[in-house]
């Protein structure tokens, strides 16, 4: 029964996190975003216009093309994921900064990534850059990397200097949709804290009779 009590206790330390990309989008109003150097300036200047969530890393709604001006509306760019949108739905995007982050699930073996962007990205997983590009035309971008087995999290910085804009991210010819991230630690409450305690005082005075 003891051990029974214990486990309980110690379950309650963890808890999964959620399958939730999470992201931010910040927007220069003077300054030309042509670099990622001023694309990371523009993050670090303040708090973001808006946040998101994304259900799937492939704007505009689902495919490119070459309708699609920076001129859109931010609410009108992310179509189904518009929902969840917090603060700048007018919006456009010229000039902005999108900075997705989520987890990966990666199997052994080469995972082939690929990044589509007009204009520039720089891809982040599991801590190391494992490439970007300045303003272009779209084009896709693909990475054959055996990086592990596992949840990593990852960073994809995007941003749109002006013209057509769209930014897709796949893995394995699947587009992004995140995956849940290791379980977090949570504090534990009172009773579980006394509840530790007092087994783990049962357990001294069982070991001294």
């Amino acid at each position: 029964m003891r051990r029974l009590l214990l486990a309980a206790a110690l379950a309650s330390l963890t808890a999964p996190a959620t399958a939730a990309t999470l992201v931010s989008f910040y927007k220069s109003p003077s300054v030309q975003l042509n670099t990622l150097a001023l694309a990371d300036a523009a993050v670090a200047a303040g708090p973001p216009v808006a946040t998101f969530t994304s259900t799937g890393i492939d704007y505009p709604a689902g495919s490119i093309n070459t309708n699609n001006s920076s001129n859109t509306t931010l609410s009108a760019f992310l179509g189904v994921d518009a929902p969840s949108l917090s603060g700048g739905q007018n919006v456009d995007l010229q000039d902005s900064v999108f900075v997705f982050e989520g987890f990966l699930d990666l199997a052994p073996g080469v995972d082939t990534l690929v990044v589509g962007s007009d204009d520039g990205f720089r891809l982040t997983v599991d801590g190391n850059v494992l490439g970007s590009t300045g303003t272009r035309g779209f084009t896709e971008t693909t990475f054959f990397q055996e990086l592990g087995t596992g949840v990593v999290p990852f960073t994809l910085l995007y941003f749109e200097r002006g013209g057509n804009a769209g930014v897709e991210f796949s893995q394995d010819g699947n587009i992004v949709v995140g995956v849940a991230g290791p379980p977090a630690a949570i504090p534990l409450p009172p009773a579980a804290l006394l509840l530790g305690t007092a087994l783990a005082g049962l357990a001294v005075l069982r070991r001294r009779t």
